[in-house]
């Protein structure tokens, strides 16, 4: 599939503006540099998501992006409080992933197909990683299984026991990835623990 520009990266910054909450950051709103009215749309999309954000009180707004062979993954990812009377801002992630042979955007069942792995397996391998964090948790005396079970620990990340939901696929360096946010704050002061994460759970290489 043709890029639009053919002198610019598959992804490039459309649009660059300071953002008014944080000194001496810039926010760079990304453009798929690809032909297509699908492109076209996606892109408006992307733009009109930015204006929406960028009204919000003390946001952030980012994106990055990786070419593995013929899949192109992009990923924008913003925060913002989500009313007057959150003490903390949620952070979103919109991925998008495209077979360059064709522009197909390639949906979570068809990138899973790829890898061969199944919604059970990964919601599986979730499940793992999440009791590793409790157990950590536990270990280093945040709390006791007593004071907070397991269900205590999922419900002070606000995640069910379907672990797909709110889950972001992308594809980076040829690894299947996935993002997905979880509060990292409660009443155990937590997120001393959780203050290096990203979010990002490398699904298969």
């Amino acid at each position: 599939i043709s890029k639009e520009d053919e002198e610019k990266e598959y992804v490039y910054t459309l649009k660059q503006q300071e953002n008014p909450y944080q000194d001496g950051v810039i926010d760079k709103v990304p453009r798929i540099n690809l032909d297509g009215e699908t492109f076209d749309k996606i892109n408006q999309s992307i733009l009109s998501k930015y204006e929406e954000v960028s009204k919000k009180v003390e946001y952030d707004y980012g994106y990055e992006f990786n070419k593995s062979k013929n899949i192109l993954s992009l990923k924008i990812t913003y925060a913002y409080y989500p009313n007057d009377k959150a003490k903390f801002a949620i952070r979103y992630f919109d991925t998008y992933n495209i077979d360059l042979r064709n522009g197909n955007i390639l949906s979570d069942d068809e990138l899973l197909k790829m890898y061969k792995v199944t919604d059970e397996q990964v919601n599986n391998f979730l499940e793992v990683k999440f009791k590793g964090f409790y157990g950590d948790l536990v270990n280093n005396g945040f709390y006791t299984e007593k004071e907070c079970d397991y269900d205590c620990f999922l419900t002070n990340r606000g995640i069910s026991s379907n672990y797909l939901n709110n889950t972001s696929y992308y594809i980076e360096d040829g690894a299947l990835t996935l993002f997905k946010y979880y509060y990292i704050y409660s009443e155990y002061y937590e997120e001393v623990y959780f203050k290096n994460t990203n979010y990002q759970f490398i699904v298969k290489k």
